[in-house]
């Protein structure tokens, strides 16, 4: 296979019920970044990426969007609707890379 596509798909989907706090886990800061930034600076470590897509509750994707701003990247980064839940979130991921070859799913 010449050439093949690698994507990466981070769940977005936790709503921070166990947390116990109405902003979802991911979205808390430490060390003054959003830990699914910090997660995705740990992705963007390898150079393999041709995108990174990142399933996300709908009242949450603006945000999303705005944090991703701070990162200095060349990949691809797509924010789309999440489902009800982590199988329909990944589902819909997948359905976000029809052009890849292989996928990771963190």
């Amino acid at each position: 296979m010449k050439n093949p596509k690698f994507a990466a798909i981070i769940l977005m989907g936790g709503t921070g019920v166990r947390f116990g706090n109405p902003l979802p886990k991911q979205l808390h800061r430490i060390g003054g970044k959003p830990i699914f930034i910090r997660t995705i600076e740990q992705f963007l470590q390898l150079p393999v990426w041709d995108e990174i897509i990142l399933p996300a509750p709908l009242p949450w994707i603006e945000r999303i969007q705005e944090e991703l701003t701070t990162l200095k990247t060349t990949v691809p980064i797509k924010v789309i609707p999440g489902g009800s839940t982590r199988q329909e979130s990944s589902y819909k991921a997948l359905l976000a890379c029809p052009a890849t070859d292989y996928v990771v799913v963190h």
